[in-house]
């Protein structure tokens, strides 16, 4: 997926929602939006796992999502680089973003979309009763970056088909099944 070009009617309705969002400060969406900035798997589902959600707890899923993680990372900053696509804010200074700090990095794919639809997508492997709500809470964590300005829908449905494709190769990585398995509570032989 390519990001969209500038000054099309894509990328004019991406602003334009934006724009509209704008109207969500100070809202309780607004403040959902300022904490879903943080990666952290345990805040983001806890609410939807339940209180023994914690790293104290679960400890194998910290290293699970570190590993796969890593391998987005790596993805979304190289695609980042490669299309050089400007964030809402700084297309249009008149925008306000609710966090502290601006992030630096280009906007097209969204990483923080795509750390949310592939973290989703894992911890739905490993707690299947919540699999629902936790896949809904994923794709709800990465709009949050509309909300905030920082990003556009289309950058959330690219970050969304590098987590597809990321989870594609760990799908594949002896490494990831075995930390997946612990993650499951599954000795793998």
């Amino acid at each position: 997926m390519l990001p969209r070009v500038a000054g099309g009617l894509v990328d004019s309705a991406d602003m334009a929602e934006v724009r509209q969002l704008q109207s969500l400060e100070n809202s309780a969406r607004w403040a959902q939006a300022i904490q879903d900035n943080s990666f952290d798997v345990y805040k983001i589902y806890g609410p939807i796992i339940g209180d023994g959600f914690t790293a104290a707890n679960r400890p194998e899923i910290l290293a699970l999502m570190a590993y796969a993680g890593r391998r987005l990372s790596m993805a979304s900053s190289e695609s980042k680089r490669q299309f050089a696509r400007p964030r809402p804010f700084i297309a249009a200074t008149d925008l306000r973003i609710c966090l502290a700090t601006p992030p630096s990095e280009f906007s097209f794919p969204s990483g923080h979309s795509g750390w949310g639809w592939l973290s989703a997508q894992i911890l739905a492997r490993v707690e299947p009763a919540h699999a629902s709500a936790i896949l809904a809470r994923g794709r709800d964590y990465g709009y949050s970056r509309v909300v905030c300005a920082v990003h556009y829908q289309s950058d959330l449905e690219a970050g969304r088909y590098l987590a597809d494709a990321v989870l594609a190769q760990l799908d594949n990585d002896p490494e990831y099944q075995r930390l997946l398995a612990a993650a499951k509570g599954v000795n793998p032989r």
